[in-house]
């Protein structure tokens, strides 16, 4: 009883592939080639973004040289002392930092 049930089986699968084949290879082909466009579209799309984050990089680079010459301008003004040197004495950064080069500080 087995046996016949099995070839019965296959006979029924044998039977829906035959009609159906044609069909899913249509749609396996339009399927592949929309995924295709699908994946090109994506690439498409993150383009824009990696030349952004050289863009985005620079700007941040700007950006915290903007806040590091302000945050230093703003401890000139409040306690000069603290960078130039005080008569006979080496502390601070004497050594770096010069009223000459301070004058051409904006």
């Amino acid at each position: 009883m087995t046996k016949r049930l099995r070839k019965v089986e296959r006979m029924a699968i044998a039977k829906v592939l035959r009609k159906f084949k044609p069909r899913l290879r249509g749609k396996c082909a339009y399927v592949a080639k929309k995924a295709t466009k699908f994946v090109s579209l994506l690439e498409s799309l993150s383009q824009p973004f990696k030349a952004l984050d050289a863009e985005v990089e620079k700007e941040l680079v700007k950006l915290a040289m903007a806040i590091a010459t302000q945050i230093i301008r703003r401890e000139i003004k409040l306690d000069p002392g603290k960078l130039l040197p005080q008569s006979g004495s080496d502390k601070g950064i004497a050594t770096i930092v010069t009223k000459d080069q301070l004058a051409f500080t904006p």
